[in-house]
């Protein structure tokens, strides 16, 4: 049933899910295999499959043969020495500015995996300062060939349970009851110790392939991003900015849940709309065209939502250096916010910012600001 699906299914039906769930199967990967055999499916469905195939941390190469067989995919690009040394040759000419772009597409999975300054996944090493401890060579081969260098720490771990079930993530601790694993989409799975039957090493979450689809220069600019990241313009300041953001998603429910309450209702039951992740670019702001344009009822025009969390140790009053287009609306905490300054109590807190996107002129960007008075200390949430 699987095959037939696939063979009738479009990029847009997102063939990931079925391909995970029967990866999580002991014998899951052969039989899908077997069923694919003389059959056709369309070649970007066929592309997508043997990208979660390929980020599932063990080896599956008769799977994979068998889905660029059906999907009529060339086998991934061969790098000679020669090839290699030339991107190397070629990254005084790269633009940095540009590899940040090609970095942060959604199809290369970068930021979903890996974080800059804590901002991002936590699949794999935190790039804050990897241009300054790692050479352009490493660089290079860590991505077009994944497994053939591996970060201390962030093999995967393949782990088969006694009811035939197969989870594969990096190992992030061990209770006295279970065994905690990161996967691929950066989610944690625990998995009971007693329900264990076997675990064996696997290889980097990171798929194959990733960047055969770029082009030679694409593939210069990328590496010279990675390589000055830590240095210069490209090192991570002191400045509190907000890094990690949550950008209210563009979806039928959340427009259907804006006609109640507005954007209003959104920044005093955050936990009530859909959200979705974004990442600020190094120098600490959101570009525009990562931000989501909600669609409102009645006409009205396209809305952006926009929130961050803050952990105050000490109250006090705390001030924000705002970016914002005009007319922009900002709540602390659900209530309203009119000036630049707060009187914050210890603990957490949830900043909200809504904005007509058709406005913003500029990147969106938020740094902390203490007033030179005020004894509270706080800082800017991280993480996913």
């Amino acid at each position: 049933q699987a095959a037939a699906a696939r063979a009738a299914a479009k990029s847009e039906d997102e063939p990931g899910a079925i391909i995970a769930a029967l990866l999580g199967q002991k014998d899951g990967p052969q039989l899908l295999a077997k069923e694919l055999s003389g059959k056709q499916i369309n070649n970007d469905v066929a592309k997508l499959a043997i990208r979660t195939v390929e980020s599932f941390g063990k080896s599956l190469p008769e799977l994979v043969a068998a889905l660029r067989t059906a999907g009529g995919v060339a086998e991934g690009q061969t790098w000679t020495t020669d090839q290699r040394q030339q991107i190397l040759d070629s990254l005084a000419g790269g633009d940095p500015r540009r590899g940040e772009q090609i970095y942060r597409r959604a199809e290369l999975s970068c930021l979903k995996c890996h974080a800059i300054g804590g901002a991002g996944g936590q699949v794999g090493p935190d790039l804050v300062s990897i241009g300054a401890s790692a050479q352009p060579d490493y660089l290079l081969e860590s991505l077009i060939d994944p497994g053939a260098k591996i970060k201390e720490n962030y093999h995967s771990l393949v782990v088969f349970d006694k009811q035939g079930r197969v989870f594969t993530g990096v190992k992030v601790r061990e209770t006295d009851k279970d065994l905690i694993l990161r996967d691929a989409e950066d989610r944690e799975i625990r998995v009971p110790l007693n329900e264990i039957d076997e675990t064996e090493e696997g290889g980097s979450l990171m798929p194959g392939g990733l960047v055969d689809t770029l082009t030679r220069d694409e593939l210069v600019d990328l590496v010279r991003f990675l390589s000055e990241l830590g240095k210069g313009q490209f090192a991570i300041g002191q400045a509190p900015v907000v890094r990690s953001w949550q950008a209210l998603a563009n979806s039928e429910e959340n427009s259907r849940r804006l006609i109640a309450g507005g954007p209003a209702a959104a920044a005093d039951a955050p936990g009530q709309f859909e959200w979705t992740s974004r990442y600020s670019t190094v120098d600490g702001s959101l570009p525009a065209a990562d931000i989501p344009q909600v669609a409102q009822p009645g006409g009205q025009p396209p809305i952006a939502l926009l929130q961050f969390g803050l952990h105050v140790t000490t109250a006090g009053t705390i001030g924000f250096d705002l970016q914002l287009p005009e007319g922009a609306s900002v709540w602390f905490d659900g209530e309203p916010l009119t000036g630049a300054q707060v009187e914050a109590s210890r603990g957490d807190h949830v900043v909200t910012l809504a904005f007509d996107p058709a406005k913003l002129k500029q990147a969106v960007r938020v740094e902390l600001a203490l007033p030179p008075s005020s004894t509270a200390k706080a800082a800017i949430a991280g993480g996913k």
